[in-house]
């Protein structure tokens, strides 16, 4: 799922993809939303299945 959030419609948005698991915001961020709902722990992309990291990213290339 890609989402678009503006808060303030003051044009800083903020853009991530996610699935049931994994979860990455366009500045790199990635959580486990599975494991870390509340989105407390910041995991490097080598964290992450190679898989997921290059769909996420080809997503968020798309939609910019």
């Amino acid at each position: 799922v890609f989402c678009h959030y503006d808060r303030n419609g003051d044009g800083i948005a903020t853009r991530f993809v996610h699935n049931k698991t994994w979860k990455l915001y366009e500045t790199g961020e990635v959580f486990n939303i599975a494991n870390d709902p509340l989105e407390e722990v910041v995991l490097t992309e080598d964290d992450v299945p190679a898989n997921i990291v290059a769909t996420f990213q080809a997503v968020l290339s798309e939609m910019r």
